[in-house]
């Protein structure tokens, strides 16, 4: 179906009356099944405007009103074949007479109420015109399959003006006419100033329209499309964007996510990659970008509770946890168990629609001297030989997985060896070693950080999808040709000796032994790694990633040894 956003001009508000603005003016053309329909006429600037009824009221309309009008080559007027209107106003119908051939849609006559603009109707407006009436209820609103395939859905919006007219198109874009003129009201029940009350004809049903969008918007995968809104027009390109297939909008600021771990390397760039499309907070030790920040710890519950209240997310992404070498177990398990717990509790509490939670693949980790091809995300992780680390992030994920099944949708993401700009971690810590380790043969998965960004993304985007991922750069690198391009990069002379891998080894589980018996006293000592670290440079290890591929359509961006030099 091919489907076009179009703006047809601007309408200009006297400055002089409530301050100078202009808005867009949008409407649709699209084709289906060898027709050819409009949804609203467009606006036109010509005499007609000027000598339209004379009464005080359209008198002062005039002068607070003003249009600029633009045309379009997407279509030839003659050959539209049907016009669905959304309600009466002038910026909506004024181009109406220029559609000769046309069947005009509506869900109702004319009449005087709210400014209807008889005198730019066709003449032969009441022949052509073809009244339908609501026949069943979807997402709470009257609605009416106009040619019962389901792919193309007229809803009834009351309100600003009586059965005014929305369209559902493809079953993924909706647009509502003039419900809103901006999406800041439908997100945040942002009104705008009380002199526009003027024009809505039912106050009351307004409000409650407004309100059932805002749900429509958090529980679907709808585009909701306004025919006003200027954080829309920012994307039309010659006054016009091309809506086909899945060229989805995706702009979604009523959306309002608490992140923890925001001060992070993967919260900070996730922040800073969706600042702009969303309403976020964060849970975290310092603030990121000037977004609005709660200095909270996630396993005290009286105040992370505070947050919730306060913030009132609708989506959770919990980035949060202690990923250390060494520490005490009490407290890995405070952090990466209580921590997810109390988010969970709280998220059922406060009906959460969605919690996001970043997982690790470190819950497949066996043994020091097992390769692990191909992981899948059904693999049972092995209960010994885990790390504190490993074992109360698989705890955490078995708290997210009891409500996997709930109303709360949630997903569960398994980064494989997040790398990138920014990274204190991985890669500083492999370089610092770099020229001790010998020659190996390894495959291993790594995620590059905007590819890890890009899953998060994709799962915000499917509101009613649930599951657990693997993530991966989809490629399986050899991690003795990045150790090669590492060096060559740096310039590190790379001792090649087989033996120092044994060395590796018995150090790792001299660290280990010791750690272990110091535990009973509640004492550690942060070694500079552990024998899971030595597992992961001298074993293979890759994860499976086809179902992310095929469930949310993940496509990782950056895939090549490149991205990890050029990001050291």
């Amino acid at each position: 179906m091919k489907i076009y956003l179009i703006n047809s001009g601007f309408c200009y508000i006297n400055k002089n009356i409530i301050g100078y603005d202009k808005i867009p003016i949008f409407f649709v053309y699209f084709e289906y099944n060898n027709k050819k329909i409009l949804y609203d006429a467009g606006c036109i600037c010509d005499t007609t405007y000027d000598n339209i009824n004379n009464s005080l009221l359209f008198y002062l309309y005039k002068k607070i009103l003003n249009y600029e009008c633009f045309n379009t080559n997407l279509f030839i007027d003659d050959e539209i074949d049907y016009v669905i209107i959304s309600h009466y106003h002038y910026d909506h119908i004024s181009r109406l007479y220029k559609y000769k051939n046309a069947k005009f849609i509506s869900f109702n006559i004319p009449d005087k109420k709210n400014f209807t603009f008889f005198d730019v109707l066709p003449n032969n407006f009441e022949n052509n015109l073809i009244i339908v009436k609501p026949t069943y209820t979807l997402y709470d609103l009257q609605c009416y399959n106009l040619f019962n395939d389901n792919k193309i859905i007229l809803v009834n919006l009351p309100g600003h003006c009586n059965n005014q007219c929305g369209l559902i198109l493809d079953n993924r874009l909706f647009f509502i006419a003039d419900v809103v003129w901006t999406r800041k009201t439908y997100r945040e029940f942002i009104y705008p100033s009380l002199i526009t009350n003027l024009v809505q004809e039912n106050n009351k049903m307004y409000k409650e329209i407004i309100y059932k969008i805002n749900r429509i918007n958090i529980e679907t995968e709808l585009d909701i499309i306004p025919s006003h809104c200027f954080e829309i027009n920012s994307l039309l390109n010659n006054n016009y964007l091309d809506l086909t297939e899945n060229n989805n909008i995706n702009i979604d600021k009523n959306t309002r996510i608490l992140i923890t771990g925001g001060s992070g390397f993967l919260g900070s760039n996730l922040i800073k990659k969706i600042k702009e499309a969303y309403i976020i907070a964060t849970c975290s030790r310092n603030q990121v970008d000037n977004i609005k920040y709660y200095k909270c710890d996630i396993t005290d519950l009286k105040t992370l509770e505070d947050v919730f209240i306060d913030f009132t997310p609708n989506i959770i992404i919990h980035c949060a946890a202690l990923c250390k070498i060494y520490d005490l177990y009490e407290n890995f398990y405070k952090t990466n168990v209580i921590g997810t717990k109390n988010l969970i509790d709280l998220s059922l509490k406060y009906k959460i629609h969605k919690f996001i939670h970043i997982s690790s693949p470190s819950i497949y980790f066996n043994n020091i001297i097992q390769d692990n091809f191909n992981i899948k995300e059904n693999t049972i992780p092995k209960k010994w030989f885990q790390t504190h680390y490993n074992k109360t992030k698989l705890l955490a994920e078995y708290e997210v997985m009891k409500v996997l099944k709930t109303q709360m949708k949630t997903i569960i993401l398994r980064p494989r060896g997040i790398y990138g700009l920014g990274d204190t971690t991985l890669l500083p810590k492999l370089i610092k070693n770099i020229k001790y380790i010998p020659k190996i043969d390894n495959k291993i998965s790594l995620t590059h950080i905007d590819n890890v960004i890009e899953a998060i993304e994709l799962s915000i985007k499917k509101p009613n999808k649930s599951g657990i991922y693997n993530i991966t750069d989809d490629i399986d690198y050899n991690l003795n040709d990045i150790i090669d391009k590492i060096c060559k990069t740096k310039k590190i002379k790379r001792y090649n000796y087989s033996f120092i891998k044994y060395i590796f080894i018995i150090l790792a589980c001299i660290f280990e032994i010791i750690n272990y018996l110091l535990g009973y006293i509640n004492v550690y000592i942060d070694f500079p790694f552990s024998l899971y670290t030595i597992s992961t440079i001298f074993n293979s290890c890759t994860l499976n990633i086809d179902m992310i591929k095929n469930e949310l359509d993940y496509k990782p961006k950056k895939n090549n040894i490149d991205n990890i030099i050029n990001d050291m």
